[in-house]
């Protein structure tokens, strides 16, 4: 019995530990579009877009709309639990885009819940920091999320994992 508690307490001290798991949504990367921009004209009209959008899209939004650019469009998805419209508790999905440019600076930013239902512009949110630069990590306050319809904070919360 000694000797095992003599291993224990070795292998307590000497085995790394995995590093606790950021609080919150963690946004991961879903994909990079190069030589890209938001399409300000259509995310500034997305309760006019046609339904799916994209077609073929699962969800009314799949993605926020994008036009030929000169910079990086980072998507980035968070999974969590959420309370279903019918009750109960579902899997929801929120889109974070970021235009990046030189030195990883964030340009500017949107984000949308993919399985929201209503008129798209009551979920759709922007950021209002400006100078921030893209690193793990970094969480989604700093972007200063509000939404793009009435510039009511968004409140969101997460870290970019």
């Amino acid at each position: 019995m000694g000797i095992f508690i003599l291993w224990a307490a070795i292998l307590a001290t000497t085995v790394p530990r995995t590093p606790p798991l950021p609080e919150g949504k963690a946004y991961r990367l879903a994909g990079i579009v190069q030589g890209a921009d938001f399409d300000l004209g259509a995310l500034g009209a997305i309760d006019s877009l046609p339904v799916p959008y994209p077609p073929g899209s699962r969800t009314q939004i799949g993605k926020l709309p994008i036009q030929r650019g000169k910079y990086l469009i980072y998507n980035f998805v968070a999974a969590y639990p959420g309370t279903a419209a019918g009750g109960g508790t579902a899997e929801f999905h929120d889109l974070l885009a970021l235009k990046v440019g030189c030195g990883d600076e964030i340009l500017d930013a949107w984000q949308y819940t993919l399985e929201w239902a209503d008129t798209p512009s009551l979920d759709l949110n922007r950021m209002r920091k400006k100078g921030l630069v893209l690193k793990k990590g970094l969480e989604i306050e700093a972007l200063d999320l509000a939404n793009a319809a009435t510039g009511s904070a968004a409140g969101e919360e997460g870290v970019i994992d």
